[in-house]
C-alpha cells in the first residue's frame, strides 16, 4: 500500500516478487503465480532486462511445479535469451537447472543430463558455491532415477560439502531425501529412515510446505516398504 502512494514501478514489482515467494513457500502457487505475473508486468514496464529475467525464472518455476510444462519452457527459452543478452550467468545456471528438471519430470533423462550438466558448467565457471550445489543436487536426483546410485553420490557428497561450507540451510533438507533415497534403494532401510526423519524436522523448521509433502511422501513410500503402518498416515496425508 505504502508503495502504490509512492508510485514505485521498479519497487512495486519487488513487493510483489517478494510476495510471491512467500505465497509459494507456503505452498499457494495460484496466488504466487498471480503475484510473479504482476511483477513481471511491472518489471516490462521499466525495461530492465535483469528484474525481468528474475521474474521470467519464478513464473517458470510456478508453471513447472504445477505441471505446465510447455509454459515453464516457454519463460526459460526467453530467460535464456535474456541471459545471453546481459551477460547474467547465475540466470543460466537457474534455468538450466529448471529445464533439466522439467526433463527429467517427463522422464527425458538425456536432455535432463545435458541441462543440469551445463547448469553445473556455468556454476563452476562463475564461481558460486550455491548455485553450484543448487545444480549439483538435481543432477545427483536424475542419476539416481537413471539407476546410477555411485555416480549420483559423489555428486551428492560435493554438494554436502557446499552446503556445510555456505551453510545453505534451505537445501538440506533435499539433500538428506536424496541421500535417504539411496541409502533405500541399497536397502539400508534404518538408516534411510533415520535421514528422512531428519530431512522432514528441517524442511518444517524452513516452513517450506512444498518440502515437507515431498519429505513425507518419501517416509511413506520407505516406510511401507519396511513394513511400517505409519508409512500410510504419511501418505494419507500427504493426498
Amino acid at each position: 500500500t505504502i508503495v502504490r502512494d509512492l508510485d514505485d514501478t521498479s519497487l512495486l514489482a519487488r513487493n510483489f516478487s517478494s510476495l510471491g515467494y512467500v505465497s509459494s513457500v507456503l505452498g499457494n502457487y495460484v496466488e504466487a503465480y498471480f503475484f510473479y505475473q504482476e511483477a513481471l508486468a511491472k518489471r516490462r514496464e521499466t525495461g530492465d532486462k535483469g528484474d525481468i529475467l528474475r521474474s521470467l525464472i519464478d513464473l517458470g518455476l510456478m508453471e513447472q511445479m504445477q505441471g505446465r510444462y510447455d509454459k515453464a519452457l516457454a519463460y526459460a527459452a526467453e530467460g535464456m535469451d535474456l541471459v545471453r543478452e546481459t551477460g547474467e550467468e547465475a540466470g543460466g545456471v537457474v534455468l538450466a537447472t529448471n529445464v533439466g528438471m522439467i526433463h527429467d519430470d517427463q522422464g527425458g533423462y538425456a536432455a535432463a543430463i545435458k541441462s543440469l550438466t551445463e547448469a553445473v558448467d556455468r556454476a563452476r565457471t562463475i564461481g558460486d558455491k550455491n548455485y553450484l550445489a543448487f545444480s549439483l543436487l538435481y543432477l545427483g536426483r536424475t542419476l539416481i532415477h537413471l539407476g546410477d546410485p555411485a555416480d549420483a553420490e559423489k555428486r551428492l557428497a560435493e554438494v554436502e560439502r557446499l552446503v556445510a561450507e555456505t551453510e545453505n540451510a534451505a537445501l538440506r533438507p533435499e539433500l538428506l531425501g536424496e541421500q535417504a533415497e539411496i541409502q533405500g534403494l541399497r536397502g539400508d532401510l534404518d538408516r534411510c529412515l533415520k535421514t528422512l526423519a531428519e530431512a522432514l524436522r528441517r524442511a518444517q523448521a524452513l516452513g517450506d510446505r512444498r518440502l515437507v509433502i515431498l519429505t513425507r511422501l518419501s517416509l511413506g513410500k520407505w516406510e511401507a516398504a519396511a513394513g511400517r503402518p505409519s508409512g500410510r498416515a504419511h501418505l494419507r496425508w500427504v493426498a
